[in-house]
């Protein structure tokens, strides 16, 4: 009996021993996976960078694993079933993570309250009851692109354009003097939720509801006006592409598309303005946050996910490089001398293309009078959403037609 009771104790000893040993060694041979969405932005390729050369400072293995587009990276997160430590991307991607209990909030290794220059609006729409869920680096803000090469002979001009009833009105004029699309937008329902914010009023995409609303009527039938006088319609392709190609004289275009597709517009004179602000509202103006969470369960592994970022937001001067005139956040110059003395990523800065300059410009503009306006993801809210763009573009092609 002693026998097998001291055999039993040894294999204890023995078990318990070896999983202390993989404790150990778990850290040590810890990969942190980070995953991003590459769709050509300056920005992931610059961070990528960042996060190389951290990867030779620490004993843990950073894996860059890149996906060329939303869908795919949202797919994968959704799907895989070892999800990375850490994710950059668009932060409204994240909240659906949330609402599985896959993702752990940020805040428990990353504390903005450390960093008192970061502004309060970015962790705001960035967080759920409270709790931060991603990082808010950098943001797209949505701008009004103009082709003017083909408003001349017209009369139009772009201060004409700085309101939505002054864009319905000269898209019914364009009609009119060129017998051509004035304006189009992929988001048509994005249009209406930001015009009726503006104008203290809410937007669910229910039709039978909104359109008890005077200010819902307001919009709809501005936009259902330009549109029977053949200015304004539904049309297939992405907005970018109809403006580059000629087919429509204005748009709504993301910033960083503007400057990533410069080229394209080569041989258009194209002015970036404002978000169309509705008369007699609270001008704002709409942005995409763009970020990184911590997805890691182990607390191991989340306390070196919290040291990652921490460096990296010390890195002011590379990372305000990487993230240009889109960064939400700049820190002090005693944090910068505390963080690190690394030079910039390839050399001295290059000098901002002329769209660049042109999009922070229109951005300044927004700033100094306008309010930023964050809508965080909501899954019913996305499904009306749907519905309501396919049954509004099929009115407006009714009513071009």
């Amino acid at each position: 009996m002693k026998r097998k009771l001291l055999a039993f104790l040894l294999s204890c000893f023995l078990l318990i021993g070896l999983l202390t040993a993989c404790g150990n060694t778990d850290r040590e041979d810890n990969v942190l996976r980070v995953w991003y969405c590459d769709n050509g932005s300056n920005v992931w390729t610059q961070l990528s960078v960042l996060l190389q050369e951290y990867d030779e400072k620490i004993p843990e293995k950073i894996e860059l694993s890149s996906f060329d587009s939303e869908e795919s990276l949202s797919d994968a997160l959704s799907n895989h079933a070892d999800v990375p430590s850490l994710v950059f991307c668009r932060c409204n991607m994240l909240v659906p993570l949330l609402d599985r209990g896959m993702l752990p909030y940020t805040d428990k290794v990353f504390k903005p309250g450390n960093y008192p220059e970061w502004p309060s609006k970015y962790v705001e729409a960035c967080s759920v009851n409270g709790r931060l869920f991603a990082v808010p680096l950098w943001a797209d803000t949505c701008l009004l692109t103009v082709n003017t090469d083909l408003l001349n002979g017209t009369g139009i001009l772009t201060e004409n354009l700085t309101t939505l009833e002054g864009l319905c009105q000269s898209a019914a004029q364009y009609s009119s003097d060129k017998s051509g699309i004035f304006f189009t937008t992929e988001h048509f329902s994005d249009l209406f939720r930001i015009s009726l914010r503006s104008l203290g009023s809410g937007f669910t995409a229910v039709r039978d509801n909104d359109k008890k609303d005077s200010n819902f009527v307001r919009i709809y039938n501005l936009i259902a006006s330009a549109a029977f006088a053949g200015g304004i319609t539904a049309m297939d392709g992405t907005d970018f592409d109809l403006l580059a190609s000629g087919q429509i004289a204005c748009t709504l275009v993301m910033g960083d598309e503007l400057v990533r597709k410069e080229e394209q517009l080569h041989g258009i004179s194209a002015a970036v303005l404002p978000y169309p602000s509705v008369k007699g509202s609270q001008p704002m103006y709409t942005q995409e946050l763009y970020g990184v969470a911590v997805l890691d369960q182990n607390l191991a592994n989340q306390e070196t996910c919290g040291e990652l970022l921490d460096w990296l937001f010390l890195q002011q001067e590379t990372l305000t490089k990487a993230t240009g005139y889109t960064a939400v956040y700049q820190s002090s110059e005693s944090e910068r001398t505390a963080g690190s003395t690394s030079p910039p990523l390839d050399g001295n800065k290059p000098e901002p293309s002329e769209m660049e300059k042109s999009v922070k410009d229109a951005i300044a503009s927004m700033q100094d009078s306008e309010i930023a306006c964050f809508f965080q993801y909501d899954a019913d809210y996305a499904a009306n959403a749907a519905s309501f763009e396919k049954s509004f573009r099929e009115a407006l092609v009714s009513l071009y037609s």
